[in-house]
């Protein structure tokens, strides 16, 4: 089926004509001309990556910042945030109403912390610089690197376990600081967006943290 241009006039811009994309077929002994469409995507994949943090050491403070990921202001590429969690290891016991913690979106750029080093699923693709990653301390159990950072309205929420009872081992579970449907339908963090994984209450020196994070690039076309 060949293509068949149809001249229109440009009014909106007064520029004179344009032309509309259409097909010819011939429907009855008249040639016809069938307007089409062809999509264009703003997304054009152009990264995946993951990054694991180091082991967290657990402050007595409130709104400890444990790791965000950020795409710079002005950034031409947008970030698909698939998987963000949490796991929690806590060496003492503890009787209190367990600590939150939070994901929530970020509206400026973060500060401090320690770069965390991105992991290509593919090599031979490369990460957008505009894109960056904090943890909170330099290396495993190390002194904290502050993050500083403003949580906007909480996304999502759990507690933070914790032991009962200093008998036997507890292997906690990873606990999800986005919903798990973003594996499919993740969060866009657009130029200028970010998002943090956040202890909101204060906690204590014998929990330790890691925090794992995957994600999507796209360029614009």
């Amino acid at each position: 089926m060949p293509e068949r241009p149809v001249g229109v006039t440009d009014t909106a811009s007064g520029a004179g004509i344009a032309q509309v994309r259409t097909r010819e077929r011939v429907v009855g002994a008249e040639t016809v001309a069938e307007q089409y469409v062809i999509p264009i995507s703003e997304r054009v994949a152009s990264y995946k990556g993951m990054a694991a943090s180091f082991r967290i050491a657990g402050l007595a403070t409130a709104s400890h910042n444990l790791v965000t990921i950020f795409n710079a202001t002005g950034s031409t590429t947008l970030v698909a945030l698939r998987r963000l969690t949490i796991q929690i290891d806590d060496t003492g016991v503890s009787l209190a109403v367990a600590p939150v913690m939070q994901g929530a979106r970020l509206a400026a750029a973060p500060t401090g912390g320690t770069a965390l080093t991105k992991v290509p699923f593919d090599t031979t693709l490369t990460a957008n610089a505009s894109v960056t990653l904090l943890q909170a301390t330099t290396a495993d159990g190390a002194a904290a690197t502050a993050i500083t950072a403003t949580a906007g309205v909480r996304a999502w929420s759990d507690f933070k376990m914790r032991a009962a009872t200093a008998v036997g081992q507890f292997l906690f579970p990873d606990e999800g600081l986005i919903p798990g449907l973003c594996e499919t339908e993740p969060i866009i963090l657009r130029a200028g967006e970010g998002f943090l994984a956040q202890m909101v209450t204060a906690s204590v020196t014998t929990s330790s943290y890691l925090v794992n994070i995957m994600w999507e690039e796209f360029s614009l076309p």
